[in-house]
C-alpha cells in the first residue's frame, strides 16, 4: 500500500516561470563630501535633541549612524527570487500567490528598475524587487496571470526614491 507522504516527496519541482537573483541591498558609491555632509546633519541632529532634551531622539540618531557605518562594511547577499505555478519564492520564503493583493512595475531605466509586491495583510509594506535586466513586459504578462497589477501606480515609492536620492 502507498504512503501518501511518498506522493508529495516524489513530485517534481517546479518549472520557474520567472527566476533571477538581486542583491539584498544597493551599495551606494558615497563621497567623501557625502559622509562630511552626514556627518554635520547628525551632529546638528543631535545638538538640537540634547538642547531640546529629548534624548530619545538623541539614541535613534545614533543608531542611525552605526547602522549606516555597519552597512558600509558589509557585502549585500544574493537574494533568489523565483515565480511559479504555485506561487513566488524570495531568498528561502515561499508566498501564495492569494498572500498579494496588487503588484506594480516602476520602470525608468537606468535607474528605477523595480517590481513592487503589495501584500494582502495591511501590516506589511509592499516588497520592491529590483528587476537586474529582466525584461518588465514578460515579468509583467507573467504576474498579471495571478496577481491584479496597480495601474494606478508607475513609480517607484517615495522611500525608495529618497532613499536612491540620498544615497542611503
Amino acid at each position: 500500500m502507498d504512503n501518501p507522504s511518498n506522493a508529495t516527496e516524489n513530485q517534481q519541482p517546479q518549472t520557474p516561470l520567472l527566476r533571477w537573483e538581486f542583491p539584498s541591498f544597493i551599495q551606494h558609491d558615497r563621497s567623501m563630501f557625502w559622509y562630511i555632509g552626514l556627518g554635520v546633519i547628525l551632529v546638528g541632529l543631535l545638538v538640537y535633541s540634547f538642547i531640546n532634551k529629548n534624548y530619545l531622539f538623541a539614541v535613534i540618531i545614533v543608531l542611525f549612524a552605526v547602522v549606516m557605518v555597519a552597512r558600509q562594511f558589509r557585502v549585500p547577499e544574493r537574494v533568489a527570487f523565483e515565480v511559479n505555478e504555485d506561487g513566488i519564492q524570495i531568498h528561502d520564503r515561499a508566498h501564495r500567490f492569494r498572500e498579494f493583493a496588487t503588484f506594480w512595475i516602476a520602470y525608468e531605466p537606468p535607474a528605477v528598475k523595480m517590481l513592487y509586491l503589495t501584500f494582502k495583510s495591511g501590516i506589511r509594506p509592499s516588497y520592491p524587487i529590483p528587476l537586474q535586466d529582466q525584461n518588465p513586459l514578460r515579468v509583467r504578462a507573467v504576474l498579471q496571470k495571478y496577481i491584479r497589477e496597480d495601474l494606478e501606480r508607475e513609480t517607484e515609492d517615495l522611500t525608495d526614491r529618497l532613499a536612491r536620492t540620498f544615497k542611503i
